[in-house]
């Protein structure tokens, strides 16, 4: 027993290497994949790790300081004029901006600050300044009305105070640099989800994968054009309300973190923009290959694009919500229930769960033609679609939306590319019957007798003689020839070799 199986498990794993080496092509396309992944993947982990030490050094000021957490920073820009509120209220309400205290305006508004202005030191290393000690800083009533920050500079320490109101703008700065964490993690995972689903395309001769494929490098070359313009605008606003010599800190936190960051996003656009060429190119001439076939494979449907997009997205949602300000001054936190955050993280892992059971019961589904499994699924997507559409209803969520640029980006790709898993999911369950599950089960039993159609090279083009098998007119055997061969002879009679097996197949009736 043991024996068969170890005989399986190594027949299975020469099929899996024949069918990834099979074409020049592919181990390119392979090749340079990896090569993107791990290289745009280090570009993220660079750019998480800078957003971390940022963050946690504008968490622990606002912590110290003895900030109201219960409240949610609001910049309104208008023509030129910066303008930065918090408030206590989701501002999309009627009453929610009546709730919001101003921090600072530069319409005619001067603050008392007498920091002097540090200008930045060239010989700075470091993205984000090392502090060694943030202590409160009380008054004779013994109310906290700042912090005394101790950093290291040009190998010397300084200590700086920071005021009640500095620290109220820097809430800004830590939900900036937050987001910025989440977005991060969020491109590395999709750069290692593109390497995986690129193997299953090489895998399977699978068009649907190598579109998607496709699809979403465009997609992360687009929003990789839009960080360049993103991170000047969003060092704009940090230099107008926080490093301005008006300002409430009139200090400069970061002394090359957006200089660098800059650098690093115009690399990730190159190596983006690189990235799109060669799977255009190279996807384009698998395709061809692919559609090329006598019968063309078929692997998973298009549902395993919308994974991960819609993953990303109730993934950011849930973290956002859980670890962000605006979860912390919601009413599920501080008034209704105590434990109404935990329930949405709960009900958001749910959804996760049944999201990718979901996606695999449809691949399935199709495969097999099971029109109960198949109901089942295109039930579980459209309800999806509909609970989605829901979700604007909240306040809370709408103002993320409308808030966290990258949030709203995933959620509207994940929202079209849903909508669209569920046509193709009719279209699949429509053409049900057509002799899809039989050619599988055919192509099962020749990898089971271990004949692995693979070692045929596909990129040469067929002979116009070439003996098709029938599928969906019900056959008793299957026929295939090596296109290789060369059908013809001195003496013009076809001298291929046809591989005749019997398979006695009953497709049986779909659940």
């Amino acid at each position: 027993m043991f024996a068969l199986a170890g005989k399986l498990s190594i027949t299975r794993a020469k099929e899996l290497y024949c069918r990834l080496t099979l074409t020049r092509i592919g181990i390119i396309f392979l090749v340079l994949t990896c090569v993107h992944c791990f290289a745009l993947g280090g570009i993220q982990v660079a750019l998480l790790l800078g957003d971390i030490r940022a963050f946690s050094l504008l968490e622990d000021i606002v912590y110290t300081a003895q900030v109201p957490l219960d409240a949610v920073s609001l910049l309104k820009i208008s023509h030129g004029e910066y303008t930065l509120m918090l408030c206590t209220e989701i501002p999309v309400v009627a009453n929610g901006v009546s709730s919001c205290e101003l921090v600072y305006s530069s319409v005619g508004v001067t603050t008392t600050s007498t920091l002097p202005r540090r200008e930045e030191d060239p010989s700075l290393t470091r993205r984000t300044l090392q502090a060694s000690s943030i202590v409160s800083s009380k008054n004779s009533t013994g109310g906290v009305d700042g912090v005394d920050m101790t950093y290291t500079e040009g190998g010397s320490s300084n200590t700086v105070f920071l005021s009640q109101q500095c620290a109220k703008s820097v809430i800004y700065a830590g939900e900036v640099m937050g987001a910025y964490k989440y977005e991060d993690a969020a491109l590395i995972g999709a750069q290692f989800w593109l390497f995986v689903i690129s193997i299953i395309a090489i895998i399977c001769s699978s068009i649907p994968q190598i579109l998607a494929v496709s699809f979403t490098r465009v997609v992360a070359t687009m929003w990789s054009a839009y960080s360049v313009w993103h991170t000047q605008h969003y060092r704009s606003n940090f230099e107008h309300i926080i490093v301005a010599p008006d300002t409430p800190c009139h200090f400069n936190f970061f002394p090359t973190h957006w200089k660098m960051r800059t650098a690093l996003n115009i690399t990730d656009l190159v190596l983006n923009i690189t990235a799109l060429a060669f799977t255009a190119y190279l996807g384009r001439r698998l395709i061809k290959m692919y559609t090329a076939f006598t019968l063309r494979r078929v692997g998973p449907p298009p549902e395993v694009l919308s994974l991960f997009f819609t993953v990303c997205a109730i993934g950011l949602w849930i973290t956002w919500l859980m670890q962000g300000t605006i979860g912390k001054m919601t009413n599920l936190t501080n008034r209704h229930s105590p434990h109404g955050l935990h329930w949405y993280a709960a009900s958001g892992t749910y959804q996760v769960y049944k999201l990718m059971r979901g996606r695999i019961q449809g691949w399935f589904a199709v495969r097999r033609e099971m029109k109960l499994a198949m109901g089942l699924f295109l039930a579980l997507c459209f309800t999806y679609i509909a609970a989605w559409s829901v979700m604007f209803a909240s306040q809370v969520y709408r103002f993320t939306f409308l808030q966290w640029e990258f949030f709203s980006s995933v959620t509207v790709v994940s929202f079209l590319v849903l909508i669209s898993t569920g046509v193709f999911g009719v279209l699949c369950r429509i053409n049900f019957g057509r002799g899809l599950a039989h050619y599988l089960h055919v192509e099962s039993v020749l990898a089971q007798e271990d004949f692995a159609p693979e070692v045929f090279p596909n990129e040469m083009e067929a002979p116009k003689r070439v003996l098709r098998a029938s599928i969906g007119s019900s056959p008793s055997s299957t026929l295939k020839r090596d296109i290789n061969w060369d059908p013809f002879q001195a003496d013009g009679l076809d001298h291929s070799p046809v591989i005749v097996i019997d398979l006695n197949y009953e497709p049986q009736k779909p659940v």
